[in-house]
């Protein structure tokens, strides 16, 4: 899973009690684009690495539990915060499909494997109707 650093900062404004991108597990964080820019990128590449999006990442109930304590956020936080304003719209196939579960990240497949580090340049192909590449 992928997701930008400005996203979880998004979402800790909304919240009463911030929470860490340790609740969502990605696998690789992105420093620099706006918040929920990775919902339209469908490349990414990181040095040799190529990455293809798979899907928006549907968020459970894991994401409540504090990584650090085990304990489950009283309020069902965040998702209770993401449902109002995370919740897939379009297309109304995937919408209805997720209507419950609000998206924070997306999963991706690996294109081209290869080595990558902390602090490479990131490259992305936007799935928008004319995609460009835009290195962060």
């Amino acid at each position: 899973m992928l997701s930008c650093q400005s996203s979880l900062d998004d979402l800790n404004e909304r919240l009463k009690d911030p929470i860490s991108m340790a609740n969502f597990r990605p696998n690789i964080v992105v420093k620099g684009p706006p918040a929920y820019d990775e919902d339209d990128w469908i490349f990414v590449k990181i040095g040799d690495v190529i990455l293809r999006r798979l899907k928006p990442c549907e968020r459970c109930v894991v994401t409540t539990i504090n990584p650090d304590s085990g304990k489950r956020h009283p309020e069902n936080e965040p998702l209770t915060t993401m449902k109002g304003y995370r919740v897939m719209t379009d297309p109304p196939v995937l919408a209805k499909a997720w209507a419950a579960k609000p998206i924070f990240g997306i999963t991706m497949g690996i294109d081209s494997t290869g080595k990558i580090s902390v602090g490479d340049k990131v490259f992305i192909a936007r799935a928008s109707v004319h995609p460009h590449l835009k290195g962060f």
